[in-house]
């Protein structure tokens, strides 16, 4: 009689545990269905004609992302943009590369001449930025991300902050940031990727830092739980045009990979100074260096 007792306890337990399984599955389901249905939606900054089309990657090829950061005040301002990446992909030998491209970078906008590449995004779009760093990098852009600065530093604070070793010299000219390692919320993580005290090349290599060390800090167990505010937060201020297919082998490439030993460099704005075929030839060089 005891011994049937404990199987019918034993069965409602395992009952009551399928259920909690199915319905955290339906759940994060559910957020992951909205989010994606957020980050792929039409954009109001996007006007229909400029929207962006995903490019077929080779199988063994590098899949190139551009990652773009704004900081649009409003959903229909065209914002120039305040970062600027190209971050290269190689499931077949697992190699990763970022190289930034400084917002200040004088190159030829199509249509537009020579200008500053982050006055792309406010003429055309995505659009445009694509097509401007294809034909400054002379590469392909696969895909495209690009989020509002806002939402990046609320993903921040939904982590709980970012650990940073802060420099003297962003330390001494931004008020809310001391020199050495500390943990930076959201709004100072911002504050330090956005300072600019030595040299667009140095915001560069900071945004670059802090990326990797979001990436490297986020692979933790408490993540999991914070999975839905996180998709939530995306879905609001992060756009895209790469299939939930390409970002599961993303995701998984970034688990199996070495963060610190990502290739990484920035595009010299001594290129500024020459033609526009100089700014071609200097980008090329480099690119190929580190891809």
């Amino acid at each position: 009689m005891a011994k049937m007792k404990q199987k019918r306890m034993l069965a409602k337990f395992l009952g009551f545990l399928a259920l909690l399984i199915i319905a955290a599955g339906v759940y994060h389901g559910y957020h992951i269905y909205r989010f994606m249905a957020d980050i792929r939606q039409a954009d109001p900054q996007e006007f229909e004609e400029e929207q962006v089309e995903p490019k077929e990657t080779p199988a063994y090829h590098r899949t190139n992302i551009l990652l773009l950061g704004i900081d649009a005040r409003t959903p229909n301002e065209r914002s120039r943009t305040d970062t600027i990446m190209l971050l290269s992909l190689d499931e077949a030998t697992r190699d990763v590369s970022l190289l930034s491209i400084p917002r200040d970078s004088r190159v030829n906008i199509p249509g537009r001449g020579l200008d500053k590449i982050n006055h792309a995004h406010a003429f055309g779009g995505v659009a445009l930025t694509v097509e401007t760093v294809e034909a400054f990098l002379g590469v392909p852009v696969h895909y495209y991300a690009r989020i509002n600065f806002e939402g990046f530093a609320e993903i921040i604070d939904i982590l709980g902050g970012v650990t940073i070793e802060v420099e003297n010299i962003v330390a001494a000219n931004t008020p809310e940031l001391k020199a050495g390692k500390q943990r930076l919320n959201g709004e100072q993580a911002l504050a330090y990727v956005r300072n600019r005290s030595d040299s667009d090349i140095g915001r560069a290599k900071r945004q670059q830092k802090l990326i990797k060390t979001v990436a490297k800090e986020s692979y933790q167990l408490s993540t999991i739980l914070k999975v839905p505010q996180l998709l939530e937060n995306l879905g609001n201020n992060l756009r895209t045009n790469m299939p939930l297919t390409d970002m599961v082998k993303v995701a998984n490439l970034f688990i199996s990979v070495d963060i610190d030993a990502i290739a990484q460099g920035v595009i010299p704005l001594a290129c500024a100074k020459g033609t526009v075929n100089e700014y071609f030839q200097i980008g090329i060089c480099i690119f190929n260096c580190l891809f």
